[in-house]
């Protein structure tokens, strides 16, 4: 295993198993506000969508801000279905009406690594992006200021925590009061359009297992509402939604949950690895992380939420 010096380029964690779950975050280059036409983040919020629903991408949250955006999501990995396969291709060509490629079998092997990997989403997803923002400015050159960083979660309070974490994106930046109010994150997607609107799915949290998937979609709306009051000190009665989930309250500290997401961001936003102990310490093994430099120790949150490093790793192999 080599040492990671500064410049060098570390290799990325993609665990290849199905339902792996991700936080994705890309920032424009030097941070520059260059999606604050709402018709542009509305494109992107769209092509997000979109593109998700061709890859094996089930979009858990998003937010769009004028110069980055997040997604949390599980790359999933089927069985090789040639038909399947080919229709994804197909609806991804007629993406495409300036050129036309047609479909042959020999593709199926190659699309199906494709569309089952977080890079090659990631890539597609940035490099339309940056064609369609420099086409609608007028201006040219690099639009992202680094590769895209990506969190591995593990465990359901950490899903929870990561999704949470983004959709207080609006509200920390001050653009509103709470997530529901804002247009390019999918909990004020859901409310301003329902389901098909917001373009993701809920899982099933802490005891949401059986609960219709729209209950939980506005159980998981009313929570983060409720997370954005709390961080301002205007925190109202919990939600009734919440509330008839006795379960889900039960099998977590309420409140310490949402201190830690509160107040403990930079790790949500910069672990390479976010979830239980014992899910931590084996990707950490598994893939050699190291601790940050400069303060060689872990981090602990709690035991289910727990990382070994900030910004360090992975080391190259």
């Amino acid at each position: 295993m080599y040492q990671w010096e500064a410049g060098m380029r570390r290799t990325r964690i993609k665990p290849h198993k199905d339902g792996t779950c991700f936080h994705c975050m890309c920032r424009t280059v030097n941070r520059a506000f260059l999606f604050e036409d709402e018709q542009i983040r509305e494109w992107i919020y769209q092509r997000i969508v979109w593109l998700a629903d061709i890859y094996m991408v089930d979009l858990y949250s998003v937010t769009v801000l004028s110069n980055h955006y997040h997604i949390v999501c599980a790359m999933r990995l089927p069985e090789m279905d040639e038909s399947d396969i080919r229709a994804r291709f197909e609806r991804y060509e007629a993406g495409h009406p300036s050129r036309y490629r047609a479909w042959y079998p020999a593709l199926t092997t190659a699309w199906y690594r494709r569309l089952t990997d977080l890079s090659c989403f990631m890539k597609d997803l940035n490099q339309s992006i940056a064609h369609h923002v420099n086409e609608q400015l007028g201006r040219g050159g690099h639009l992202w200021g680094d590769r895209f960083k990506n969190t591995i979660i593990g465990g359901k309070q950490g899903l929870l925590a990561c999704m949470t974490y983004v959709e207080l994106n609006p509200v920390r930046a001050g653009l509103v009061e709470k997530p529901s109010r804002y247009r390019f994150c999918s909990a004020g997607r859901y409310f301003s359009g329902g389901k098909a609107a917001a373009g993701v799915v809920i899982p099933p949290l802490f005891g949401m297992e059986g609960i219709p998937a729209g209950k939980r979609q506005r159980a998981f709306k009313r929570f983060v509402d409720h997370a954005a009051m709390r961080d301002q000190g205007k925190a109202d009665p919990l939600p009734m939604e919440l509330v008839e989930l006795e379960d889900w309250l039960t099998r977590f500290d309420f409140a310490e949950f949402l201190e830690l997401v509160l107040l403990r961001t930079g790790w949500l936003a910069n672990s390479a690895v976010v979830g239980s102990r014992q899910f931590c310490e084996e990707l950490i093994k598994k893939y050699g992380l190291q601790p940050f430099p400069k303060k060689p120790r872990p981090y602990q949150l709690t035991d289910w939420l727990y990382t070994a490093h900030q910004r360090a790793g992975p080391f190259l192999d």
